[in-house]
């Protein structure tokens, strides 16, 4: 039996995977959408219901996921921990626009899309998105259900707890810790390390709420 790639998800990150799919000649077999139609398709491709998907053999299936992480929402780690829990696995995927390093350790279902740099010792954890043009030197750590938004720079030796929202085109200056379930607001530029919970929305006085 040939393998099935399904993605999850029809929003606007998912279409950039699907692109990102197409570039790479991975064929999607079927998107996975809670909007689930019977009678609809999308660029040819059928949609199936979450509840079709758990019925697919997950020996023969691969799943990408294709839910966007924005703050004060948990759907991208849910769907991916909840899927996992059923024995699928998920793809990993680095775009042929992207320069990854050779030495850098990139775990199950992280995305790397067009334009990033990841350098060398660079670890990134499970189900990361490293977005469109976003930079992150080396021997940096990227925990697990990390969003690194568009245009974001991460200096070397900087380490990222999980489940943190890295806005876009903010700047991380080298060797902070930015702690779990924090978010920090587009265009930030963090000179300080950040604790746990922290929401990030000033530059100029680093204030957290």
């Amino acid at each position: 039996m040939n393998n099935k790639v399904v993605l999850i998800g029809l929003g606007g990150h998912a279409k950039v995977i699907l692109a990102m799919a197409k570039e790479k000649k991975i064929s999607i077999d079927a998107i996975a959408t809670r909007d689930f139609n019977p009678e609809k398709e999308f660029c040819g491709i059928p949609l199936i219901s979450d509840e079709e998907l758990t019925k697919y053999p997950i020996e023969n299936t691969s799943l990408i996921n294709g839910i966007g992480a924005i703050p004060n929402q948990s759907n991208h780690k849910e769907i991916f921990l909840s899927f996992r829990s059923l024995g699928f696995s998920f793809l990993t995927l680095i775009s042929d626009h992207a320069w990854v390093d050779e030495s850098v350790t990139l775990k199950e279902g992280s995305i790397v899309m067009a334009g990033a740099i990841v350098q060398a010792s660079t670890v990134i954890a499970e189900n990361v998105i490293v977005n469109t043009g976003a930079i992150i030197d080396h021997d940096c750590y990227i925990g697990s259900h990390t969003h690194i938004c568009p245009g974001v720079t991460v200096c070397g030796g900087v380490s990222i707890s999980e489940n943190v929202f890295i806005g876009a085109g903010s700047v991380i200056i080298p060797n902070l810790e930015i702690g779990s379930d924090s978010m920090i607001a587009a265009g930030c530029t963090i000179y300080k390390s950040v604790s746990d919970w922290s929401k990030i929305v000033s530059t100029a006085s680093m204030r957290i709420m």
